[in-house]
């Protein structure tokens, strides 16, 4: 079916999923926002994330990395599934983890990525589980995604 965005006051309709934003309907679009955008064509839906200032996911990200040998790509895509949405939905203090994040070895440099800026297509499904995860903790797209990254190291066996 078609995709539909809604510019304005905060919504954003693709396969039933509201991600953000309201009133201009259109079928192709960029959005700069949160520091990401969002790119629908063809059924396809492509996000051009910005890690630059969220350096706890570039660490998080790189660790993904070299420990499963995969892109930052494949890293930040594969975070966001089943398993790693209910994990987040169980608890009640994700951003508590999140901002604590390498407190169990303060003396660690946290790694950064040579590109920040990871772009990835999310499947409908995906979308629906950030969505989701957005709504529960009242935060920002990008937010959401660092939560399942930062769930993704406890199921590798990371300290959050």
């Amino acid at each position: 079916g078609n995709r539909v965005a809604w510019f304005g006051s905060g919504r954003f309709d693709s396969c039933g999923n509201y991600l953000e934003f309201c009133t201009l309907r259109i079928e192709y679009w960029w959005l700069e926002w949160y520091n990401f955008s969002i790119k629908l064509r063809e059924g396809k839906c492509k996000m051009k994330l910005d890690f630059s200032k969220h350096l706890e996911a570039q660490d998080m990200i790189w660790i993904i990395e070299n420990e499963k040998g995969m892109s930052a790509t494949e890293a930040v895509k594969c975070s966001v599934n089943e398993k790693i949405y209910h994990s987040i939905m169980d608890v009640k203090w994700a951003s508590i983890a999140l901002s604590l994040w390498g407190h169990d070895d303060p003396e660690r440099k946290w790694e950064t990525l040579e590109n920040p800026i990871v772009e990835i297509d999310f499947n409908d499904n995906q979308l629906y589980l950030i969505e989701k995860v957005r709504k529960k903790e009242n935060v920002n797209i990008i937010t959401a995604i660092i939560y399942f990254l930062l769930f993704t190291m406890d199921s590798m066996g990371y300290h959050i």
